[in-house]
């Protein structure tokens, strides 16, 4: 178990490796978009465009 001097020296540690000496106060943390998320930001007729490829392609290989 950490001393209170002890763990008030590992927090300065850690603050100045991990943030600069830089004390975080409320900062979120980011987090990849999900794909859900990613694809609703796609333009329509783009995403359109690459569902009809798609399907042709996987059309031509099944007809194949």
């Amino acid at each position: 178990m950490y001393s209170r001097t002890a763990l008030a020296d590992e927090r300065r540690k850690h603050r100045d490796q991990a943030h600069g000496g830089h004390i975080p106060d409320g900062e979120q943390v980011l987090e990849p978009e999900s794909l859900l998320t990613s694809l609703s930001n796609v333009p329509r007729g783009q995403l359109l465009t690459t569902v009809v490829i798609a399907l042709v392609i996987v059309a031509a290989l099944w007809l194949r």
